[in-house]
């Protein structure tokens, strides 16, 4: 009987592959960072309170980062950091002077986005593509 249970628990934590493919990189040295958010908590700008935080090359980006997030509902923010201080950079009335992209953004965005418009369901191995808008 405990052994049932053990597996039980095993099966509810499976984690799939959620990969994200960055597309429309211009700049081919700057790195890039990208976090996953559960919530809005903290989206779009404070990548820090996303479930999943990645930094890397845009070569790492084009060929897909996994995430191996469990089933689940979720937003993926994309930037570019140009000038390399570790942030997204933003104008005073907060759209961004580095090129970004969010997860099921099929245009360049006008305005804040909300966490609902990129919501992606996680629910077997998925593959996303977020595009990369320049300001």
């Amino acid at each position: 009987m405990k052994y049932i249970f053990i597996i039980m628990i095993l099966i509810s934590f499976k984690s799939y592959s959620f990969t994200v493919i960055v597309t429309g990189v211009e700049d081919r040295h700057a790195p890039l960072y990208m976090a996953v958010f559960e919530t809005d908590d903290g989206f779009p700008y404070e990548g820090d309170k996303g479930c999943y935080i990645w930094r890397g090359t845009p070569i790492e980006a084009e060929k897909g980062i996994d995430t191996g997030l469990p089933k689940g509902v979720y937003t993926t923010v994309v930037f570019q950091d140009t000038n390399e201080n570790g942030e997204m950079d933003r104008w005073f009335w907060g759209k961004p002077k580095e090129p970004y992209g969010i997860s099921n953004a099929s245009k360049k965005l006008r305005g804040r986005p909300k966490f609902q418009d990129g919501v992606v369901k996680v629910e077997s191995d998925t593959v996303i593509r977020v595009r990369l808008w320049n300001p």
